[in-house]
């Protein structure tokens, strides 16, 4: 894995919000489920993202997280958003307040790290899209 110098790290806090960054664990005794179940313990929003494709036994990565800094949340054409423990209302249908999130948060493209670095992870039902 690349390293990136400080004066690489300045130049991609320029492109972005958040830069991405990473860190190679061996974990020969862990499996990523084995890894979840510890990160996960205590936390509410925990999840695990695998990238098996097709017939392939393992994984080529395997995301990990916990415990984000933003929650947004719609009902009945209305959002909330909840930010450190604060929880607002927001007159935006969810669609929109999601689209008002995502330009706001952002990062640059790394070469040499995987296509995901982090960023939003949920689900939506089907009707939450009009």
């Amino acid at each position: 894995m690349k390293q990136t110098s400080f004066e690489e790290f300045k130049t991609l806090a320029t492109q972005g919000t958040f830069v991405p960054v990473c860190k190679e664990i061996l974990a020969d005794l862990l499996t990523p489920v084995s890894a979840f179940l510890k990160v996960a313990e205590h936390s509410d929003y925990a999840f695990l993202l695998e990238s098996v494709e097709g017939g392939e036994q393992v994984a080529r990565y395997s995301f990990l997280g916990k415990d984000p800094f933003l929650v947004l949340r719609g009902r009945d054409g209305r959002s909330t958003v909840e930010q450190a423990g604060i929880v607002s209302e927001c007159d935006q249908p969810f669609v929109e307040a999601l689209r008002a999130v995502m330009t706001e948060y952002h990062s640059p493209i790394v070469a040499g790290l995987p296509r995901f670095t982090g960023g939003a992870v949920g689900y939506l039902g089907y009707d939450s899209v009009p």
